[in-house]
């Protein structure tokens, strides 16, 4: 069992006519295809896609396919917060359905066991939790932004925070410019980059990504002064000049551009003593645009390029 992140200790018990429900339905989730759950995760929960495209795939309706109910929620429960399903392999299938499930609930009760999910984050090797699970999570709309800010308050790791205030983005998003949701989650991420001294360079860059996303340039100072102190990353969004001509502030550059991912990781590659970096780097960089990716701010990616 991984140590807990999160505040949320969450042991379920279920009786002994629920354990053969638990056992039905996980050998059901199983029979499911392994990638359409991805997918929901992915393209139905995410806030940013069109809801046209949306309509035009044709989800799975776990409660109509398996007839889920109320009485349900407590076995699938039980599978997501199972470390045992969970790195079993074979059975992986019926997290992500098990997830999706709860998710297509909207209840509010089995949201902690959704925000719990968060404590498998060590470092980025759940990277596919870090990119989609914020989806999940913000699909409980405004009902669940305290649940989210208290959590976040309470936990240190910052990939978890992180991840909880993506969910809040896209809640803000939603919502809309005019609603209390957007001010309350806006003022929210202003005040965590507020604390960019204590706060870890990695964690305030995800801050500022937020901020960008949100459009909100009236906490342009706060960034200013989180940059000035040299306190953010500068691989996630670029440096100063780089935020300020996302935000509008600025149309070109004073200073000639940097590539900082490439700077982090020729010093990193350096002190590992990896020879013609430069050429290994070209590659790589050329590999991940081939594949549509995002390049990530982390050192392990030195290792991807010697491999």
């Amino acid at each position: 069992m991984k140590k807990q992140l999160i505040p949320f200790i969450i042991k379920p018990k279920i009786n002994k006519e629920q354990k053969a429900r638990l056992n039905e339905l996980i050998n059901a989730f199983c029979e499911i295809d392994y990638d359409s759950a991805f997918s929901d995760m992915q393209y139905k929960y995410d806030p940013k896609q069109a809801e046209q495209e949306k309509r035009d795939i044709d989800y799975l309706d776990y409660h109509k396919h398996l007839q889920l109910s109320a009485d349900d929620y407590p076995i699938l429960c039980t599978i997501i917060n199972s470390d045992k399903i969970y790195y079993s392999g074979d059975k992986f299938g019926a997290y992500l359905h098990a997830s999706c499930a709860l998710t297509d609930s909207k209840n509010l009760d089995v949201f902690p066991n959704l925000v719990n999910q968060l404590y498998r984050l060590d470092g980025l090797h759940e990277d596919w939790m870090i990119e989609i699970y914020p989806n999940l999570l913000s699909h409980f709309d405004v009902p669940v932004i305290d649940i989210l800010i208290q959590t976040q308050e309470k936990v240190r790791y910052h990939t978890v925070k992180s991840s909880i205030n993506t969910a809040l983005q896209y809640i803000a998003e939603k919502e809309g410019k005019d609603s209390q949701a957007w001010q309350k989650i806006s003022a929210f991420l202003s005040d965590e980059l507020k604390n960019h001294a204590t706060n870890s360079h990695y964690y305030n860059a995800t801050i500022v990504s937020n901020m960008i996303d949100l459009g909100l340039v009236k906490h342009i100072e706060t960034i200013r002064e989180a940059y000035q102190a040299k306190n953010v990353e500068l691989m996630y969004c670029g440096d100063i000049e780089d935020v300020e001509i996302k935000f509008g502030l600025r149309t070109e550059r004073a200073t000639e551009k940097k590539n900082h991912f490439k700077d982090f990781l020729r010093a990193t590659a350096e002190k590992e003593g990896i020879e013609n970096f430069d050429e290994l780097m070209d590659n790589f960089i050329h590999q991940q645009q081939m594949k549509g990716l995002k390049t990530k701010p982390i050192s392990q990616a030195v290792h991807d390029i010697k491999d």
